[in-house]
């Protein structure tokens, strides 16, 4: 299911997307952060997302940018959003007033 998302598109075979597309994102290239081997830099082996937050911020751009440089309604941005709405998110902050004893959050 997210076989298109998983390398960029090809830069000579798709120039346009690369004149359109700002900021192209790959679920391999996500990958590569995560694991701290981004591009040709040396390996950091650390992330590159300090919180869970940037990660998804950073998944967003593969939804964003299937659906600005695809027709609304094609088969590449329908699966974008299936996928989409499928990314987990984070879990809301605790309160300082949490109360696990009774059973759950207040």
């Amino acid at each position: 299911m997210s076989a298109p998302f998983l390398a960029k598109p090809d830069r000579n075979l798709y120039k346009e997307y690369y004149d359109v597309i700002q900021h192209p994102v790959s679920l391999r290239s996500l990958q590569r952060q995560v694991r701290g081997r981004e591009g040709r830099k040396p390996h950091s082996e650390k992330t590159a997302f300090p919180t869970w937050q940037s990660f998804i911020d950073e998944v967003s751009y593969v939804w964003r940018n299937a659906r600005e440089f695809n027709e609304e309604g094609s088969e590449i941005v329908e699966l974008a959003g299936i996928i989409e709405v499928s990314t987990p998110r984070p879990p809301p902050p605790l309160s300082v007033g949490t109360n696990w004893s009774s059973g759950g959050l207040h």
